[in-house]
This record gives C-alpha cells, structure tokens and sequence, in this order.
C-alpha cells in the first residue's frame, strides 16, 4: 500500500492513498471524523455488514465510533482528511445552499456522489465534505489565472498538487496590525519571488500568511482545512472581488448526495 501523510497541523490530518488491485485496509472505530475521496480507480467501501461500489469522483465520510474497511477493486489514488472530534462539540455537517448554511447532526457514514460545484474566475472547486471540522476540496486552476493575494485571520489549509505545476508566493503578516495597515504593508509584497510546486508537493497556509497562487499549467490540487471557508481577505483581486463570501460563485446549491 502507498500511503502519504500530507500532512498533520493539529486541525486535521492529511492524506494521500495509492493501492493497489485487490488491496484491503481495516479502518477499526475511532474518535475521528474522516471524508474520503476517490480520485482514481474503484473501491468497496464496507461498514456494519453493508457494502458500496465507489469509484473515481465519489466518496464517503465517517463519523467517530463506526469501524469500516476498504477494498480497491482496481489501482486506487484516494484523499483522506480527519479529525479528532472532542465531546464538548457536537459533529454537525454544515450543507452550503448558496445564500445561507444549515448545520445537520451527522451520524452514521455518508456516501458521497455529487459534491458541491463552485465556479470561480481560476477555475472551479468541488466542496467534497465540510463540517465544523474540518473540509475536503478538489481544486481545478488554469494555466495563467492568478488567485488573489490573500490571507486567512482563522482557516488554516493545505494544498497537495495532484497534477501540474504552479509558482506560489508566501508572506508572513503581522497580525498586531489593523487590517487597513496589513493590507497596506502587504501590498508591497504582491509580487515577490515565489516558489515552484510540482505534482506530488504541498504547501500549509497558516492564519496572517499572504499566499498567492500562479498556475503554470491548468492543474488539480486537493486542499484540506478548517471550516472557516468565508475567512478571505483579499489584498488584491485581479477579478475586482472583495473579501469574504462572493455569492455569485455558490447560486449552484450544495449537491452532495
């Protein structure tokens, strides 16, 4: 089995499955949440004696508690993120309808067939599982358009390339200043040298890290972070946004099931 750790912030852990034909994992219960997703191949997915054929685009997310296996049915690239989940804060699914958010009690394991869509001036983005712990993305970018330069006051990500290269700019904020002077001071930063990503590479952006990232080829990245998803302040836009939720990107409604 190949399997990579991304990454583990402390928020969430991060990982990348590579199995091969015929390939079982036992997953026994635990105090994690976990949404999983199927990049490549074909898996069952088992859990209290009940199976499911899964492929490419598909995926699952398990509550603490529930034990389940997996089996790949052909050669398997899969994303994993979990987290552990603490008793004083209930596990709630939090399902995006655009204009407003609902939290739902999640329980028992969830199959995953159709993620949210959000269309965005880069590209596009498929919100695969979001709840009060934790979100899984798969990200497509085009060659040659930028995201803004940004930063996050609260969300913490982590982007593993899948597929093409990118250049990504990082600057360290200082956060004892209002967001008029932060914005100010970053401005001058925009532009600096940035560091070459490739496929099989990550980067972990942490709150008051300005980030900007410049595709050199169209490319997929799977991205995993906290829940504060409307957390954006945009130091510059080359598509004229503001900072935070653009409703405009969301009217498609949460398609997750």
């Amino acid at each position: 089995m190949g399997y990579k750790l991304i990454d583990d912030t402390g928020f969430y852990k991060f990982e990348r499955l590579h199995l091969s034909p015929q390939e079982f994992i036992d997953c026994p219960p635990s105090n994690r949440v976990s949404t999983t997703y199927i990049h490549k191949g074909r898996l069952l997915f088992a859990f209290d004696a009940k199976e499911f054929l899964l492929s490419l685009g598909q995926g699952f997310i398990v509550a603490p508690g529930i034990g389940y296996s997996l089996s790949s049915v052909e050669e398997l690239v899969a994303y994993r993120v979990s987290s552990e989940v603490r008793r004083d804060r209930p596990l709630v699914e939090i399902v995006d309808l655009g204009t407003c958010k609902e939290e739902i009690p999640l329980v028992a394991p969830k199959i995953i067939t159709d993620p949210k869509r959000v269309e965005k001036p880069w590209g596009c983005e498929l919100w695969i599982g979001y709840n009060n712990y934790h979100v899984l993305k798969r990200i497509s970018k085009m060659k040659g358009r930028e995201s803004s330069f940004h930063f996050h006051r609260q969300k913490v990500e982590t982007n593993y390339l899948e597929s093409g290269t990118s250049n990504v700019i990082e600057h360290r904020l200082d956060s004892t200043l209002s967001i008029e002077e932060i914005i100010a001071s970053a401005k001058e930063k925009e532009h600096e040298a940035p560091r070459n990503i490739s496929s099989g590479d990550f980067w972990t952006s942490h709150p008051y890290i300005a980030h900007r990232v410049i595709p050199l080829t169209n490319y997929i990245a799977y991205e995993a972070s906290t829940p504060e998803l409307d957390d954006v302040i945009r130091i510059q836009d080359d598509f004229g946004r503001g900072s935070g939720r653009i409703i405009e990107e969301h009217r498609g409604g949460i398609k997750n099931g």
